[in-house]
């Protein structure tokens, strides 16, 4: 047991040490690349992916490491064998990354050159979104990135996922700026990949209602009922067969997950409403108002913890760009609002990771180990 223990910690190191090397690459790379011009930027790019597609592709994926779903999501890619209409039939997962796999299996039959293409999708749209914001110098913009950045890791084992999010986050950033048929096409492209995006959908039209139809009071009712009646649908559905399916996590992670992303979506959505000056940022007040109907559904639901995972960098990125910088307290001392919730959520964050790789070590986070 002591020696499983041990062996459990040693390939974990390598994981965090590999990531945390990862997070620098690509936090330096976005600094350089945000004061330099011409060719030198794509360089700076292409460091930090050199790194890891590096680790996706050279990593061990078998019976006991690697991750349960990342075993299961290499025999999806070997059934591609058969003509698309039977296998999109044949699977349950969604049509786009059904289609990814038929594509990419008809040109190179080969699970790793897969892996490697779905991972640089997440990249690339990771990379673009972050190089949209500007990341200061300072250890708090290294954390942003890691909070930010953390579904390129989280999806070695989830996959598909990690395009989900990304997709998503871009149709929460047109759907802040106003631009709905655009914030649409993004949701449609996240939902191709994960169910879990049509979340996207309910915040689509509730802002569009906002902006045409509802005051601000209605706005906050009608988000008062839905959570009412969701709340009221689950509790009445969660015995039957084909919604149970999705509850999958234990009481205990339950708890802590709903506690911990409730008091950063509570937190965040308090600052932001002393936001009165910035039009896109109020809008972001009632994105992050939406997404509080998630806690409705039930995060013992995988489906419905997947769909906080789509908002949670939405949420830092908001945290990081727009939260106080200090506030006073009995006008003597000052407290860094943006330190403290990006802090906070940085350890609601690791804080879930370490549980999940230490509980039925060494096969924690669903078998998921880095091996090579």
């Amino acid at each position: 047991m002591l020696s499983r223990i041990l062996d459990a910690i040693n390939t974990y190191s390598l994981f965090f040490t590999l990531w945390l090397l990862f997070v620098t690459l690509l936090y330096i790379s976005l600094r350089l690349r945000s004061i330099t011009k011409g060719r030198e930027k794509f360089i700076y790019v292409i460091i930090p992916y050199v790194l890891y597609i590096f680790i996706v592709v050279c990593r061990d994926i078998s019976d006991n490491t690697g991750g349960i779903d990342a075993v299961n999501y290499m025999k999806i890619f070997e059934w591609a064998d058969m003509p698309l209409g039977d296998y999109i039939a044949f699977r349950k997962e969604e049509v786009g990354y059904l289609l990814l796999n038929w594509i990419i299996y008809r040109i190179i039959p080969n699970v790793w050159v897969f892996f490697a293409v779905i991972h640089t999708i997440a990249f690339a749209l990771c990379y673009k979104l972050l190089s949209g914001i500007k990341i200061r110098r300072s250890f708090l913009g290294w954390m942003f990135v890691f909070l930010y950045s953390a579904p390129l890791f989280t999806m070695f084992n989830t996959v598909r996922m990690g395009v989900c999010v990304y997709l998503g986050l871009y149709a929460l950033k047109y759907c802040n700026n106003l631009q709905f048929r655009k914030a649409v096409l993004f949701a449609l492209g996240a939902t191709l990949f994960h169910n879990s995006a049509l979340i996207l959908f309910v915040t689509i039209i509730l802002l569009y209602a906002k902006q045409r139809l509802l005051s601000n009071n209605m706005f906050h009712i009608v988000v008062g009922a839905a959570f009412i009646v969701i709340g009221a649908s689950m509790y009445i559905l969660k015995r039957n067969p084909v919604i149970s399916i999705y509850r999958t996590y234990s009481t205990f992670k339950e708890g802590s997950i709903a506690a911990g992303v409730f008091l950063i979506t509570l937190l965040t959505t308090m600052f932001l409403g002393k936001i009165k000056d910035d039009k896109r940022f109020k809008n972001a007040y009632y994105i992050i108002e939406t997404a509080i109907l998630i806690l409705a559904i039930n995060l013992s639901f995988s489906i419905a913890y997947r769909m906080y995972l789509i908002y949670l960098p939405f949420i830092y990125h908001i945290i990081y760009t727009y939260a106080p910088e200090m506030i006073r307290v009995n006008n003597i001392q000052y407290i860094s609002v943006k330190k403290v919730l990006i802090y906070l959520m940085t350890l609601v964050f690791l804080a879930e990771v370490f549980k999940t790789l230490f509980i039925g070590v060494p096969d924690g986070l669903n078998g998921f180990a880095l091996r090579f």
